[in-house]
């Protein structure tokens, strides 16, 4: 086996939204260097569930956020290879990612956007990584090339399947993990709201998220509970009745800190599903699993995590014992209300999902889980 530490290299992108608003903050941050760059956007807990390679053992791990353009600029001027200063195009940000892998030369290439670096941008690769891995739990166009990944995970089996007809060799069930730091940094915030939710919503993905949503709204405005709505969304599209708990969207440690500051933290998981060529959803990819990063922030934050109910939730967390489901609206406001009236009840449970959170699906755990199962795979291809 390699006597040497496994390199593994994580390909990522994030919200373009959330990039420019955080460079719009930190306007000097531009003009440092590409290593302080990166460790200050790490810092700030963006997609901090997924950001594995900065916690894997014995390893040296890279991560690059591929669509950060001030940072990427960074890394090419750095490496004389200035992206002479072109306009920006997505052709120029593939070249850079592949020269940083081609630099890098990792064991293990992790493309945790593989619809961004799929099989074509494999095929472009001047000579492959012994293994490349992707991740997703999202929806995924039909007719996307996945030949070239040796293993896809994802927290969805029906999305697994479909990787395989895809073109991935195989796929493994895997759960990301909440990061220990980020549950350390907020644990001294207040829960001073009843119920909060952070998120994104649309029309198209997010139906039934409106409704309970609507619910929710409805019974805060009878005084029954007060209520944050955090929404990353276009606020002309929504009922006037909601305007009084609107609040600005929040990204990384803002939204772990806001979620804290729910007694509970709402939920509902978005449809999941593939693609079609009109862009509606056709085969439900998520077929009764969930695998929604809320429910690993609301409850590693300490809060009480309200979802609703999915036969697959148990895989994850004890309904009724570490997180508290429901299946209709009144049951939503029934059992909302019961828990804010009920405290040591719903800290008990809110305990409870954070202990588990903490333990089975921490970064810790799950970033030696991954580096496990890498080696496994690694030994077979040997074999």
């Amino acid at each position: 086996m390699h006597s040497h530490k496994m390199r593994v290299l994580q390909i990522h992108t994030f919200y373009d939204r959330y990039l420019n608003t955080f460079y719009n903050a930190h306007k000097e941050l531009q003009n440092k260097c590409y290593a302080e760059q990166n460790k200050t956007l790490f810092r700030n807990g963006f997609s901090a569930i997924h950001m594995i390679s900065k916690y894997l053992p014995n390893c040296e791990a890279e991560l690059i956020i591929a669509n950060c353009i001030p940072m990427q600029k960074r890394w090419a001027d750095e490496h004389n290879n200035s992206s002479n200063n072109n306009a920006w195009s997505k052709n120029i940000e593939d070249e850079i990612v592949r020269q940083q892998i081609e630099k890098f030369e990792p064991d293990i290439l992790y493309l945790t956007d593989p619809i961004r670096f799929n099989g074509e941008f494999i095929k472009t690769l001047r000579s492959k990584p012994p293994l490349v891995i992707g991740w997703r739990c999202a929806d995924t166009p039909f007719n996307i090339d996945w030949h070239g990944f040796d293993i896809m995970l994802s927290g969805l089996p029906r999305l697994l399947e479909f990787a395989i007809a895809a073109g991935t060799k195989k796929g493994i069930y895997f759960v990301p993990g909440m990061p220990e730091w980020i549950s350390h940094e907020i644990s001294s915030i207040k829960h001073d709201t009843d119920i909060v939710f952070a998120g994104s919503i649309s029309p198209t993905q997010h139906y039934r998220r409106l409704q309970f949503l609507d619910i929710l709204v409805q019974a805060a405005s009878q005084g029954k509970f007060s209520l944050s709505l955090h929404l990353m969304c276009n606020p002309k599209h929504l009922p006037s009745s909601w305007k009084p708990f609107l609040l600005p969207p929040v990204f990384g440690i803002d939204m772990h800190k806001a979620l804290r500051r729910g007694k509970i933290v709402f939920d509902v998981q978005g449809e999941i599903g593939i693609i079609k060529p009109d862009g509606s959803r056709g085969l439900d990819l998520a077929n009764g699993d969930t695998m929604n990063m809320r429910l690993f922030e609301g409850t590693g934050g300490g809060s009480l995590v309200m979802t609703d109910a999915k036969p697959g939730l148990d895989k994850l967390f004890e309904p009724g014992q570490e997180i508290i489901t429901f299946n209709d609206g009144n049951e939503l406001i029934e059992k909302a209300t019961y828990y804010l009236k009920h405290e040591l009840e719903r800290k008990m449970i809110a305990a409870r999902g954070a202990k588990r959170c903490l333990t089975q699906w921490s970064m810790t755990t799950r970033a030696k889980a991954f580096v496990n199962m890498v080696r496994e795979q690694l030994c077979a291809d040997e074999a």
